[in-house]
């Protein structure tokens, strides 16, 4: 649904880079945050923003956090 998801709290969330490890928002830590916008939801298609501060693990164990600002998504079938 349109809408603005927070990814903190109960609600964590996780991204991957092929190869290099995953980065994760941690719901019991502080220092990571995320959110993401939908701001178009249809059948046919999924649009948005989203930001986050992402903590590594796997692979990516003892990386420095990834801040990633102004992502966009637009995803249609």
């Amino acid at each position: 649904a349109v809408g603005t998801y927070s990814a903190s709290g109960a609600t964590p969330a996780m991204f991957v880079l092929a190869h290099f490890g995953f980065w994760s928002v941690d719901p019991f830590d502080p220092t990571s945050s995320g959110s993401l916008t939908v701001t178009t939801a249809s059948r046919t298609r999924v649009a948005g923003t989203f930001a986050f501060t992402g903590l590594p693990g796997g692979n990516a164990a003892g990386a420095a956090p990834r801040v990633v600002t102004n992502g966009t998504f637009d995803v249609s079938q």
